[in-house]
């Protein structure tokens, strides 16, 4: 893995088989309904072994997971947490090449339907993590650039619905595996309902 920088599918479904990916989720969507602290020991635990599988387990359950659980409709849990919990890598897109630490700056834009039926969402996203390996994607995007941070909202987009584009670069060093740079870009139509 270390050479190819992709990690393993058996280790992938390793991982869900035992558990180890729906750490937070509630029993009754089929995660292990345990808390954070339970989560951080896990992810401590695998860090001892490779650290690269911990972090995709981490930002999996602490982030993408937790940020459906916290904010996401119940329409949403009831779809996706059962998915996040036995079967599919979520990724979380928030970071873009002029707002990476910078969040509230982010120019990806969702724009409604003129029925208000759908969202097209259109915009850059890099440095997305577990995004190789992600079936859902938390993609967020502003409804209106000028109410600032106030405008920002979360869509959930399954892979199946996007046109994604992605650009690898490697780094110029001669030693040790590639460094990889993902860049979405890509118009998704989402239902109102996924945010």
């Amino acid at each position: 893995m270390d050479r190819t920088s992709v990690m393993n599918q058996g280790i992938i479904q390793g991982l869900f088989d035992n558990g180890l990916m729906g750490i937070e989720i509630p029993e009754e969507y089929g995660g292990v309904g345990a808390g954070f602290t339970t989560a951080c020991l896990c992810i401590e635990e695998l860090a001892k072994i490779d650290p690269s599988v911990s972090a995709g387990v981490d930002v999996h359950n602490t982030v993408v997971n937790n940020t459906l659980k916290f904010w996401g409709s119940d329409e949403l849990k009831e779809e996706l947490m059962p998915r996040l919990a036995t079967q599919h890598f979520g990724s979380f897109c928030l970071s873009e090449a002029g707002s990476g630490s910078d969040a509230f700056s982010l120019q990806t834009k969702a724009t409604a339907s003129p029925d208000g039926s759908y969202y097209t969402v259109t915009g850059n996203k890099m440095w997305i993590s577990n995004a190789e390996h992600a079936e859902i994607f938390l993609v967020f995007a502003s409804i209106d650039l000028s109410l600032g941070y106030k405008g920002i909202t979360c869509f959930a987009i399954p892979k199946e619905l996007g046109a994604w584009k992605w650009v690898r670069t490697r780094t110029n060093s001669a030693s040790g595996p590639a460094a990889r740079a993902l860049w979405l870009s890509t118009t998704w139509r989402c239902l109102p309902s996924t945010c």
